[in-house]
């Protein structure tokens, strides 16, 4: 009867022995993440299979996947993105500039995901010069994408100026193809390809950077995901001490 007992014992110990192996050995992950975000090449856009690419994507990828973690991306109209940031409807978004409103209902990520430079863009011929003074916005109008911030200073006087907000980036400057703008602020990495699609018109970025721009990654504060981006944070500064995120951004150059 004992030796049926040991048996018994010992062969239960052994099943959960292998139940606890086989737990270690397998990938952990973590439950299923939805981050939402512009549609804004290259930082994050759908490439010809409808996937999610693109350079703020990379980083923040290789982010996740490092710590075990599985993100399912949709790309969104700016104010839907809110909305659902707002709502805590969604985790959060891969890639987004700070402003004091949006800090509300997001907890931006301690480290910097990517940073921006902001140019001017003119048509060419235009006898523009920009040297930093932003009284050179004035009487002059100004295409910007709806829901992009470009840095504190021009937020604090965007009020005060002609200034129409586009859904695209495309949007603006096919506007100032048109001459129904005279100017368009973006970033270099996403001007670049409306530009050599628009190649008929002949455009000019100002050589002065207007703002230098921080980009973040951020979670919804009704998620309450703290820890997330305490373990995103971490993991971040360990790619860029070893050169990762510059060679994955170089790459998309």
């Amino acid at each position: 009867m004992l030796s049926i007992k040991k048996f018994l014992y010992e062969a239960a110990f052994k099943n959960s022995l292998f139940a606890l192996l086989i737990c270690w050995a397998a990938p952990v992950f973590s439950e299923q993440f939805n981050f939402v975000d512009v549609n804004a090449h290259p930082l994050g856009f759908y490439d010809e299979q409808h996937e999610v690419k693109g350079v703020a994507i990379d980083i923040f990828n290789q982010v996740m996947g490092n710590l075990g973690h599985r993100v399912n991306f949709e790309l969104l109209p700016g104010n839907r993105v809110i909305y659902l940031l707002k709502e805590g409807k969604a985790h959060g978004v891969p890639f987004i500039r700070k402003t004091e409103s949006r800090q509300q209902f997001l907890d931006y990520s301690t480290e910097i995901i990517i940073l921006e430079n902001i140019y001017i863009y003119v048509n060419k011929g235009k006898k523009f010069s920009f040297n930093g003074d932003f009284d050179f916005f004035k009487n002059k109008k100004i295409a910007v994408v709806l829901g992009d911030t470009h840095g504190e200073a021009f937020n604090n006087i965007m009020d005060s100026l002609d200034v129409i907000e586009t859904s695209s980036i495309s949007s603006s400057f096919k506007m100032l193809g048109k001459k129904r703008v005279d100017i368009v602020l973006s970033t270099s990495i996403r001007a670049s390809r409306e530009i050599k699609n628009q190649a008929h018109h002949e455009f000019t970025k100002l050589p002065t950077p207007m703002e230098t721009v921080p980009l973040y990654v951020a979670f919804s504060k009704k998620r309450n995901l703290g820890h997330l981006k305490a373990q995103f944070d971490k993991e971040l500064r360990k790619l860029k001490q070893a050169g990762k995120v510059k060679s994955i951004i170089e790459s998309w150059h």
